[in-house]
């Protein structure tokens, strides 16, 4: 059940959100029902509803989009993972009666017993490819179409699709041969498909490579969005449970300190918003940017590899050249995000809390500005009301000297209010947080 759900969940288009009617497939490797695109044709153009890709009509109508091959072997993939599920309940597709026991490739139908030694006896059905439900069940877990598949050439109706030209890069009959592509190369599909499919198998590499890559920078960075919030919550909550603790100590000395102290708390929310929210978006957007991009990847390895696994060698060929221009537009539109931005906090000082009591004192608050680009310096700076006397700048980090483990660094500041008031703070340095 669980196999036939994997695949019934592929075969639902994305404009109607019902199962594929005449799946087209569009020069972005994006499949929709013949009668959705219908509806989307303006001018002669459509415009991809999954990635907003405009794509010019190839004929007169939407039919002249490729059949998605790989869609409609999906369908018959589910159909043999539902038919080997409930043989019990399924009848012959020949005879209508008997139980079915095995599946005929070249009839494209599920057999009884009886039908199955027809096949057998009968002169015209003994070279039938027949294979039991167990051996259907295999084929379709591995998305492999247990059926054979004769496609016959779109000129020629008549007539199976058995070449290749390679002088244009199309799939041909025998009857193609004797004008349009008389003097043209080509050779048996057989052959000339043993020859192109290692061609786009290893042009698939870089995409499963960024795929890889993408899928782990887009963890990381859904990770660090949601440490951010913690911290953010944490930051928020310790500053409110501080603030309180100070306005009940000074509320009957200091009533009119009150409303000081309320817009540097202001203050502190104020600026700790800025940057998180700064930080949130720049977080979010490569989060948006990483799902769009791994969208765009995985629906291109899926449908090349679906096709490569489950299509044949004709339906694979005769979509060669719009499989590499596709990977070639996928691998040349990937940027890497930046990951150049400044982050600024502030921490209130366990020593400015030690001063709090005294008369005329507002509070000192350390300001650490740090970047997150190399190399730069680590500063100090001091706000809420006070002058920065002094200030001891780290040596500068390198790649090569990233945390500078165990360096000192100072800062001396007083009161802007009450000059005689004034703290130091000497701290060894150990990581880019918080002192």
């Amino acid at each position: 059940e669980q196999a036939i759900k994997k695949v019934s969940d592929q075969l639902v288009c994305s404009v109607c959100q019902e199962e594929y009617s005449r799946p087209r497939v569009l020069p972005c490797l994006h499949v929709f029902c013949e009668s959705c695109l219908e509806k989307l044709v303006d001018m002669r153009s459509i415009l991809c509803p999954n990635c907003r890709r405009s794509a010019s009509l190839l004929g007169s109508s939407v039919s002249s989009f490729p059949r998605a091959f790989y869609i409609q072997h999906l369908f018959e993939i589910r159909e043999a993972l539902e038919m080997a599920q409930n043989r019990k309940k399924a009848s012959c597709s020949k005879c209508g009666e008997g139980e079915v026991q095995a599946f005929c490739a070249d009839c494209g139908q599920f057999i009884c017993s009886f039908c199955h030694d027809m096949h057998l006896k009968w002169k015209e059905l003994q070279g039938h490819q027949i294979s039991s439900l167990f051996e259907v069940q295999e084929m379709a877990s591995k998305m492999v179409t247990p059926r054979k598949v004769t496609v016959f050439c779109t000129k020629h109706s008549t007539e199976p699709i058995k070449l290749f030209c390679e002088t244009c890069e199309e799939v041909i009959c025998r009857d193609c041969t004797v004008k349009a592509h008389r003097y043209h190369e080509y050779d048996l599909i057989p052959e000339v498909f043993s020859k192109y499919r290692n061609g786009i198998v290893s042009s698939l590499t870089p995409l499963k490579a960024e795929l890889t890559c993408l899928l782990e920078q887009k963890n990381d960075a859904n990770i660090s969005l949601t440490a951010l919030e913690e911290v953010h919550e944490d930051f928020r909550k310790e500053t409110d449970d501080d603030f309180d603790k100070l306005r009940a100590e000074m509320e009957d000395i200091f009533k009119e300190s009150l409303a000081k102290i309320e817009a540097s708390r202001q203050e502190c929310h104020s600026l700790r918003d800025q940057v998180v929210n700064k930080r949130r978006r720049f977080l979010q957007d490569k989060v948006d940017g990483y799902n769009l991009r791994e969208a765009e990847v995985s629906s291109c390895l899926e449908f090349i590899e679906g096709s490569m696994s489950s299509s044949t060698e004709v339906e694979v060929l005769s979509m060669k050249k719009q499989f590499q221009k596709r990977v070639e537009e996928v691998c040349s539109e990937y940027k890497p995000p930046s990951e150049d931005l400044p982050s600024i906090l502030v921490e209130n000082s366990q020593q400015s809390r030690n001063k709090a009591n005294l008369p005329g004192f507002c509070g000192i608050y350390v300001l650490s500005i740090r970047k997150l680009n190399y190399p730069c310096q680590i500063t100090c700076a001091a706000t809420g009301g006070l002058l920065l006397l002094q200030s001891d700048q780290m040596a500068a980090r390198t790649s090569l000297n990233k945390a500078q483990v165990g360096c000192p660094f100072s800062a001396k500041m007083e009161s802007t209010s009450n000059p005689s008031l004034s703290i130091s703070i000497v701290k060894p340095y150990f990581m880019d947080a918080l002192y």
